[in-house]
């Protein structure tokens, strides 16, 4: 993948003040890059089927339930340090459904991982969790009496606009991920 590094996008444009949206082309590089992110899935050398079987060196570190938190994220991605150890492998899970109330942003993590997925595509892996697979199958998730799925789509259509495009390509990440590391 083209992609070089990930940035966290302008709080000024989504939920945060509403400035503005993307340009269609930000929107149109965003899909592109989550495209680019489930090719790499499936390509990727240490997938079996729906496993990785990750070499016997190196070393491995697996964040899980990041659920929207952008903070923990860039800790995670910050500790492992992948550009100074080229033997080091990640895998990240429960990206999406921010569990805080208020506007879902937790598709941010999903252009985020999959900037992180394109940058090493070999090192980094995002698993399929309960929440993906709920989305990608339609069924609902509550949490304290709040639809999440609902609030996710709810993010997506005010930061993209086209939440049809949006979540379709959201999607075909989720149902590139492999079950189990």
């Amino acid at each position: 993948c083209p992609v070089t590094g990930w940035t966290p996008r302008d709080r000024r444009c989504y939920g945060w003040g509403r400035i503005a949206m993307p340009s269609a082309a930000e929107i149109t590089d965003k899909l592109t890059l989550m495209g680019q992110a489930a090719g790499a899935n499936f390509v990727d050398p240490w997938r079996h089927g729906s496993e990785i079987l990750l070499p016997a060196t190196g070393d491995l570190v697996v964040v899980g339930d990041l659920h929207g938190h952008m903070e923990n994220l860039q800790r995670a991605v910050a500790f492992a340090d992948l550009d100074a150890h080229p033997a080091r492998h990640m895998i990240l899970q429960e990206v999406i459904h921010q569990l805080a109330l208020g506007e879902d942003h937790s598709f941010e993590l999903l252009e985020a991982t999959a900037a992180l997925k394109c940058r090493f595509p070999d090192r980094v892996r995002v698993i399929l969790g309960n929440h993906d697979l709920a989305e990608w199958q339609g069924r609902e998730i509550f949490k304290g009496g709040l639809c999440l799925n609902l609030l996710f789509r709810g993010g997506i259509r005010n930061a993209y606009g086209d939440e049809a495009a949006a979540a379709s390509e959201l999607s075909a990440v989720a149902r590139a991920r492999p079950l189990t590391p």
